[in-house]
């Protein structure tokens, strides 16, 4: 099992990420973000598979109403909302879905949940993003007649042309 790493300000988010959008003047959160923040946050109970591709954060309600895009982090039922949020490499939203409301806000169901469903969505998006790069170079190989497209220097094609020249001078 292993750490997450943890953005407590979200200011650029890349890839998955489990964001908690709190309030500082609501009871729910007050109670909350010290479990969020000492036993989730600390914890090295997280699946082997998220290291290094899964990021935990959190956002307050007024750095949320600041933030520079905040329809980023979704609309915002209510307070603390904890969303799971796979986002691009230009930081917008690829897919989102909400920690389910009858699941109790407690550390072991939240890593429960992280190493269940959030674990599932972001290791098959990271397939389906490897797999899409894969695919692209496979296509440009194919419009290359199935070769790989080589690039020529200066030098190369000056060294292709003297050879051509020898050749033909020897017939």
């Amino acid at each position: 099992m292993v750490k997450l790493v943890y953005d407590p300000k979200m200011k650029n988010p890349k890839g998955p990420c489990v964001v908690v959008i709190h309030a500082t003047w609501c009871g729910h959160c007050k109670v909350l973000m010290p479990k969020f923040e000492n036993e989730i946050v600390t914890s090295d109970n997280f699946n082997k598979e998220l290291e290094g591709l899964l990021t935990l954060g959190s956002i307050e309600e007024t750095e949320y109403n600041n933030h520079s895009d905040k329809n980023i982090f979704g609309k915002i039922d209510g307070y603390p909302t904890i969303r799971y949020i796979h986002f691009s490499e230009n930081g917008k939203p690829i897919k989102s879905f909400d920690l389910p409301e009858n699941m109790p806000r407690e550390p072991e169901k939240i890593i429960s949940w992280i190493n269940g469903p959030v674990k599932n969505d972001a290791i098959k998006n990271k397939a389906a993003a490897t797999a899409n790069k894969h695919t692209k170079s496979k296509k440009q190989e194919i419009m290359n007649g199935g070769r790989k497209k080589k690039k020529y220097t200066r030098k190369i094609m000056l060294k292709k042309n003297k050879k051509r020249k020898n050749k033909i001078t020897n017939k």
